[in-house]
């Protein structure tokens, strides 16, 4: 095999010296000096060169040799049309830097002459192999089909990428060579050239029309060209290729028929085309109309899906006409005082109206012809043909969305009947690809007082139902219909698509919608218990659920004022779009007895609710999301019942599947298991009206559920953490609206299990660790419960704090927490703690251990803030702190940042405190304050440089120098307990985005709450106010902001652009309080804002051209979507606060880097858009505006050719002008 054959054969296979050998091709030029007298360029049109020679020859010669064996190389060619439509992208001059490059890599000192004849050959080559493609794609003998030792040119994907490749030279040659090809090739000669060619050629034109890289003028070449190619070439295609599509002829017209299609809809896309326009420009020469209507006959896949799409771009700009008109007729109902402005107005308007009945009437011709197909519909539903199914729907949903003005207004609504058939049947059709289609335009076409809703609903209901068979008495969910998807797919589909379908419904019809689901509901529970019965109860439940957010709201105005049952039903009006014209009293009073109905049939816990694990989850659903009917219903009981049958599905589901087979498969297959929504339902529930719930017959209940909790929890895991977690905040809202003097022993009482449970597994844990890793898994397993039972304690704690706050706050004559002993939660903590402490030791390099331990603390240090007797508890948690970070410290995977999120915390709660008593001391050394008071900034210090050291110890030095460690510079007496087996050896750097990420946040939170006692923190104390060597620990993490912007990692480099702006903010802050342009209270904040600048100022006047550098590089298209919005809003910042002397430079820096790809121009009026922001004459959000326009024109393959395109120049032409304004 010859040279380029066999690079092309071994990329084909997977080798990846092979495929990098093409990518280089593809992209770079190398420089041959064998001979020194005459060297050569070598790239990607050499080798394209020469294996276009290598197929023809090696064909050739086995051909004429009569060899039937021989290679199939259709695939090498496919290959090589890809590389040749790459290199076709590129502009003559993108080639030409490209080889100056080339020259520039090479150390050859050419002469200007001898740089011009390697440029001047790779030029004349460029031309040869283009027009060497060209003769190949406009030849008819490699259009033909089934012809007999066919080249491999004749393969029809080869041969339209080689299509491809005409089309997109043409393109990147300018607007001239497009005008070239296509008046002067195409138009004239359209007879007389092979069909297929022009299709797909003209297809690629537009395609290549609209990348970013199209040169600057291509839309206006494709504006200027649309009539002929529309009119002459795609027109006539169109119209010969639906006449011929079925007919046996040399060429394939059915494919010819989808390339036309395509291409039209390329076109129409590009230049944003209506199909009333495309009627006008086809004219007396093709009726587009009635061409489009007969391609609709075609049995062919393709053909229908090609014409779906081309209809949605066509009738989309119909859509978008509409919704202008109505704002032109809104905006002169509005100005009838200005009169010059209404003229024009009343003038737009009325050609708008006259362009209106044009469209009308060309929609009214697609409705025409959509609904000839509704027969053809059935027919090809019933030969099992899904495929034409889904794109006559898809055709339809098109077209009706299109008319969805005129068909709720009455206009088209009877010629329409058939095609509201038609997707009423294909929202009955069994795949739910076909459904989905057309739900997206059946609701919309729903008019008020209108029967569809009814019709429709009908069908919803039906397909609500899960497909599923029966095996003897057990149910499968394997269903053998023709939905086409599994249960998981099917549960999305009708979560999503069909629920909002149904709630469409249920808008339009109130009163129909809950009187036709109740009287289901009541029938299914009153009839003989089948397993075919349990799905259609499920389903009628999934349809309420589906409306229960408006249903409950409805109902519970059954007891509201006149004036607030007015408000909702205008409310309502405005959603709908049209005045309800029931009486709200009435239609409340409906819901209510219809809810009431549905449970009181559930109340009686039919076999058939109860015996389907999807039919008891889908009961408990219903029960969750009309939980606040439920609490507020005047229907006397239905809360005791919804409690009832919330806890008794609970404790069947804990204990009623295990020995079923069937209902154990059924668990498996679902997404949420009864035990979730059992435990959800109880949480709302209980949410709801906790008072009412605080009896001893209701706790006892309740507490059988909590101790049942846990002895599922035991049986195979059945019953998971968040389940019990749900469980256990609604007993927690119960258990706070005892009185005060009862909470402490209710708590405890609830937490005792929790707390022995985990005794219990820690020892478990113990024994597996002392086997010397003999017992490893047992011990994960073990880490994994013991894990979640902190994570519990945790939820346990913050609900009933949270709960018990709300409750005080609600009370009169208000209980201060504070005034009794100790906060409930803290005697939890105490019973807790000695557990804590030592599976934090012990086990806190486990990430599950250390994620939970980490949580833990975030929701202990909210309790902690309102004990009265706060700071031994702080203590202790830091020292829980510390145990977890050191042990993190040996493990190279366990996250930090659950860790770092508590000393946040900590510093959100009193790093204020901590601020005002370093502000006392330093302006008043002699005043006295309380130990506590003294403490609180003690703790935070240390607490902060654990943090530091950990993180330094993960992910390397944060600053200049290693210093000292915090234990070392630690003096005097610490406010926690130190551990002292802390490693103080050299960091080993590894990846760790997230300690970063974590880390800035605290920064950033601590520069805001306490910077002073940021700023002093410094691994030298005697050196901390020494700014000329070394401000510490904060210019080292300042340093390591700077240097994260660099980084890709999305969290890490959005956390340290915080930090940085908060900086920066107080930087600014200080100078308006030195200048007097703010004014604040206390004059020795005053002092220690004054205090502090000269190190804020040094330490961004030492990363400002690194910041600014970065930022603007990540812009252009390395920096994550996410963070441009924050890296903008920083770099606007920066500019604001420093000199145009300290930025311009770093500026000019980042626009000349080889990263900005956008040209000369661009970057002109990029400097001068960044001066503007410099001035104060831009605003933040015009910057954030510009990098998101950056950064989206840097997201190119082919980024060179990006610089003199059509986008740039839009993007020069707005920083010139719309962001000036």
């Amino acid at each position: 095999m010859s040279t380029a054959l066999d690079v092309l054969d071994r990329s084909l296979r997977g080798d990846p010296e092979g495929l990098s050998f093409l990518e280089r091709t593809a992209s770079i030029y190398i420089l041959d000096r064998t001979n020194q007298g005459a060297p050569t360029t070598y790239g990607c049109w050499d080798f394209i060169n020469q294996g276009l020679n290598e197929v023809e020859r090696y064909e050739a010669s086995h051909l004429n040799a009569g060899n039937e064996n021989r290679l199939n190389l259709e695939g090498h060619v496919q290959l090589l049309a890809s590389m040749a439509r790459r290199a076709a992208r590129r502009s003559p001059s993108s080639d030409l830097n490209l080889i100056g490059t080339c020259l520039a890599n090479a150390g050859h000192q050419a002469s200007t002459a001898e740089a011009q004849v390697l440029i001047t050959h790779n030029s004349e080559l460029r031309e040869r192999i283009m027009g060497r493609i060209a003769a190949m794609v406009f030849d008819f003998s490699f259009h033909r089909i089934n012809t007999h030792g066919a080249s491999a040119f004749t393969n029809r994907i080869a041969m339209e990428s080689l299509c491809a490749v005409v089309a997109a030279n043409s393109v990147s040659n300018g607007p001239g060579a497009i005008g070239h090809l296509v008046m002067d090739w195409i138009v004239p000669s359209v007879e007389n050239l092979p069909p297929l060619a022009v299709a797909a050629v003209t297809l690629n034109l537009a395609h290549e029309a609209s990348n970013k890289g199209a040169p600057a003028g291509t839309k206006e070449a494709l504006k200027t060209l649309s009539n002929p190619i529309i009119a002459q070439v795609l027109g006539v295609l169109l119209s010969e290729a639906t006449q011929e599509s079925d007919s046996k002829t040399q060429y394939d017209n059915r494919h010819l028929l989808v390339l036309s299609l395509k291409a039209l809809q390329q076109w129409c896309a590009v230049l944003e085309l209506s199909a009333t326009q495309v009627k006008h420009v086809c004219g007396s020469q093709v009726n587009i109309i009635e061409v489009l209507s007969d391609a609709l006959y075609s049995d062919v896949e393709s053909v229908i899906d090609a014409m779906a799409e081309l209809l949605e771009i066509l009738l989309k700009r119909n859509q978008d006409d509409d919704t202008n008109l109505e704002g032109v007729s809104l905006a002169r109902r509005f100005m009838t005082n200005e009169v010059g402005v209404v003229s024009d107005l009343v003038a737009t308007e009325n050609i708008m109206r006259e362009n209106e009945a044009e469209r009308e009437a060309v929609i009214s011709e697609l409705v025409s012809a959509i609904s000839l197909q509704r027969f053809r519909f059935i027919g090809r539903q019933s030969h099992g043909d899904v495929a034409v199914c889904r794109c006559l729907a898809r055709v339809a949903s098109s077209i009706a969305l299109a008319s969805q003005v005129s068909l709720r207004s009455g206009t088209l609504q009877r010629s329409a009947n058939g095609m509201i058939d038609l997707l009423l049947n294909a929202a009955a059709h069994p795949s739910i690809h076909v459904c989905g289609i057309a739900l997206e335009a059946l609701p919309s076409l729903i008019a008020p007082g209108s029967d569809l809703s009814v019709r429709l609903l009908t069908v919803l209901q039906r397909r609500a139902i899960i497909p599923h068979v029966i095996v003897g008495l057990s149910p499968s969910l394997d269903a053998d219909d023709e939905c086409g998807v599994d249960f998981h797919e099917y549960s999305n589909f009708r979560e999503h698509i069909l629920a909002d379908s149904i709630v469409k419904c249920y808008l339009n019809n109130r009163g129909f919608f809950m009187e036709s689901c109740a009287a289901a509901i009541d029938e299914f529970c009153g009839t003989a218990t089948t397993m075919e019965v349990s799905f259609q109860l499920e389903a009628a439940l999934f349809c309420l659920s589906a409306v229960s957010l408006d249903a409950s709201k409805r109902a519970l105005l059954i007891g509201a004022s006149p004036a607030a049952q007015a408000a909702a039903g205008r409310a309502s009006s405005l959603r709908t779009g049209h005045m309800e014209s029931e009486n709200i009293a009435n239609d409340a009073k409906v819901h209510n007895e219809m809810i009431q109905r549905c449970t009181t049939a559930l109340s009686k816990k039919p076999v058939c609710a109860t015996s389907n694990p999807l039919t008891l989850a889908q009961m408990c659903r219903f029960l969750a999301k009309y939980a606040n009917w439920f609490s507020k219903s005047p229907s006397q009981g239905m809360l005791d019942i919804a409690a009832d049958l919330a806890l008794s599905s609970f404790k069947i589901a804990s204990t009623s599947y295990q020995d079923d087979d069937a209902a154990r498969q059924l668990v498996n297959e679902m997404t949420v298991s009864p035990l979730a929504e059992a435990a959800m339902a109880l949480r709302n529930i209980l949410s709801r009206s906790p008072a009412h719930f605080a009896t001893p017959q209701a706790l006892a209940a309740l507490g059988g559920g909590w101790e049942l909790s846990y002895a599922s929890a035991n049986w195979n895991d059945r019953i998971s953490i968040e389940d019990r977690e749900a469980l256990c905040s609604g007993i927690c809202r119960v258990l706070a609206s005892l009185p005060f003097d009862q909470w402490t022993s209710s708590l405890t009482s609830l937490a005792q299990p929790t707390i022995e449970h985990l005794g219990a597994i820690m020892k478990q844990v113990d024994k597996a660790a002392a086997s010397g890793g003999a017992d490893a898994i047992h011990e994960q397993t073990a880490l994994g419960k013991a894990a979640d039972e902190i994570r519990l304690i945790s939820t346990m704690t913050r609900t009933f704090a949270n709960a018990i706050l709300t409750q005080t706050r609600k009370k009169s004559s208000e209980v201060s927490i504070s005034s009794t002993l100790h906060h409930p939660s803290v005697t939890v903590f105490q019973r807790a703690w000695p557990c804590l402490l030592h599976v934090s030791k012990k086990f806190g390099s486990h990430e599950v251990i250390a994620t939970a331990i980490g949580e833990f603390l975030v929701g202990a240090v909210a309790v902690e803030e309102h004990e009265g007797n706060a700071i031994p508890l702080l203590k202790e948690l830091c020292e829980l702190a510390s145990n977890c970070m050191t042990a993190i410290r040996n493990s190279p995977t366990t996250t930090l940042y659950p860790l770092l999120m508590f000393v946040r915390e900590v510093v959100e709660i009193h790093g204020y405190d901590a601020e005002n008593t370093i502000i006392n001391r330093e302006t008043s050394p002699m005043a006295s304050a309380a130990s506590d008071n003294l403490d609180v900034p003690k703790v935070l210090e240390q607490l902060l440089l654990i943090a530091f050291d950990t993180v330094r110890f993960i992910v390397g030095d944060l600053g200049r120098d290693e210093g000292a460690s915090s234990k070392e510079q630690m003096r005097g007496q610490s406010p926690f307990e130190s551990n002292p087996d802390i490693d103080t050896k050299a960091p080993q750097k590894r990846k760790a985005p997230d300690a970063l990420s974590g880390f800035f946040l605290v920064l950033a939170s601590s520069v805001k709450n306490c910077p002073m006692l940021l700023i002093q923190l410094s691994h030298s104390h005697d050196s901390k106010n020494d700014l000329d060597e070394d401000s510490g620990m904060f210019l080292r993490t300042v340093e390591a902001a700077a240097s994260c912007l660099k980084e890709n990692e999305a969290d890490a480099a959005r956390s340290a652009m915080l930090f940085l702006l908060a900086v920066v903010e107080l930087q600014e802050q200080s100078r308006s309080v030195r200048h007097g342009v703010e004014a604040i209270d206390s004059s020795s904040l005053s002092t220690s804002l004054a205090s502090i600048e000269p190190v804020l100022d040094a330490s961004i006047a030492h990363v400002r051209s690194v910041v600014i550098i970065g930022l603007l590089t990540g812009a252009c298209g390395s920096y994550p979507r996410e963070v441009l919005d924050p890296a903008a809003g920083l770099l606007h910042a920066i500019l604001r606060s420093s000199s145009n002397e300290e930025c311009e430079p770093s500026v000019m820096i980042a626009v000349q880097q080889r990263e900005f790809l956008l040209g000369d121009d661009a970057r002109v009026v990029s400097l001068a858009l960044l001066s503007r922001c410099a001035n104060g004459n831009a605003t933040k959000s015009v910057l954030m505006d510009f990098f998101s326009d950056i950064w989206s024109m840097h997201q190119s393959d082919d980024i060179g050719a990006v610089a003199g395109g059509d986008v740039v120049a839009n993007f020069i032409q707005k920083c010139k002008v719309g962001f000036a304004t």
